[in-house]
């Protein structure tokens, strides 16, 4: 899209960050795929549970895991389990788990992927990644597209679509993914990934949720690639901790190891970049560095409970990992750029 490949072009790229993972005291808790039990599908045992989104209420972590049951056409669904946070550490019971999203349409045909989840007015909104097809001539064409899901009280999906960019002379929608509000409303201040000219960066637009749309002239780069890595991508939900102060992950993928890290970003509601970390959370296990994609560690639950961060995160393409530290241990690695 021209719109895009402009903006991009003819933004300031500078050094932000620097290539190294500071290594900061993380609680770190493993749930394997053997600890969920499916409930509501034929299938009680996935292969792998990973990727989840994540929520805190009435006292619990509600947690949102991408699941897939074979190896063939690798096809997921989101799923969703509580857990008590004073002990998830001691515990090895099985978790309860209902398939909450499911592929129907043709656009997320092969898996609804990588869920970051909000509660609202009205029940719940996720955003995923949404790996399917659209039709081309006489047959079909893949694409990766943002989905969105509106859900009831009861997580029954109400509401489905995808995200599309309107420019002047065409519309985008594939690749586009990793994805969060910044708010939630008619009209919400947007994080999203495109990948313009072969480059993933993260971008912040407004979404509108009557069309499910955003703007291209709207829209501007916020986070880019530092030229060790390969690309870089929003990680998280956003937690709000200040007055126009919202917290979120990202990640990348470093060049020379192949590896997912992660950092912090603060943003504010009009896509401003106030403060950035260099990489805080990176797989250092063996359960954390060894699995179907090694090397991981991948959004998509961010949550704060009191002085508590804790990031609820896909390992190696597997595994949920909970980690858990101080708020204050974060904020201090942030480096301000603004504010």
């Amino acid at each position: 899209m021209k719109e895009l490949r402009d903006k991009l072009a003819a933004a300031e790229k500078k050094q932000l960050r620097k290539p190294r993972v500071e290594d900061l005291e993380w609680k770190r808790i493993p749930i394997p795929p053997s600890r969920i039990k499916i409930v509501n599908y034929t299938r009680e045992k996935p292969l792998v549970a990973f990727n989840p989104g994540a929520l805190f209420k009435k006292g619990k972590l509600e947690i949102f895991p991408r699941l897939i049951f074979d190896y063939h056409l690798y096809v997921s669904s989101i799923g969703r389990f509580e857990v008590e946070l004073d002990n998830i550490a001691d515990s090895e019971e099985e978790f309860e788990t209902e398939i909450i999203l499911a592929p129907e349409e043709l656009w997320e045909f092969r898996g609804c992927e990588d869920p970051r989840i909000i509660e609202i007015k009205e029940g719940y909104a996720i955003l995923y990644t949404g790996f399917g097809y659209q039709a081309r001539g006489n047959g079909f064409e893949p694409v990766v597209v943002q989905g969105f899901a509106l859900l009831n009280s009861e997580f029954k999906p109400t509401r489905k679509g995808f995200i599309r960019i309107l420019g002047r002379d065409e519309d985008y929608i594939s690749p586009l993914k990793d994805s969060a509000f910044i708010e939630y409303g008619r009209r919400s201040p947007f994080l999203t990934r495109p990948e313009v000219g072969g480059v993933s960066a993260g971008w912040w637009g407004v979404l509108n949720l009557e069309d499910l749309t955003i703007n291209a002239e709207d829209m501007k780069p916020v986070l880019f690639p530092e030229k060790w890595e390969l690309k870089v991508g929003w990680s998280t939900n956003t937690v709000k901790i200040g007055f126009n102060e919202y917290l979120v992950g990202w990640h990348a993928i470093h060049k020379e190891t192949n590896a997912y890290l992660n950092g912090f970003c603060l943003i504010s509601d009009d896509g401003r970049l106030l403060a950035v970390s260099d990489y805080l959370l990176a797989p250092k296990l063996l359960w954390e560095k060894y699995g179907d994609r090694p090397h991981v560690i991948f959004g998509n639950g961010l949550v704060l409970v009191k002085d508590t961060l804790y990031w609820v995160g896909g390992v190696s393409d597997y595994a949920i990992g909970i980690y858990s530290i101080e708020l204050d241990k974060i904020l201090e690695k942030l480096k301000w750029i603004e504010g």
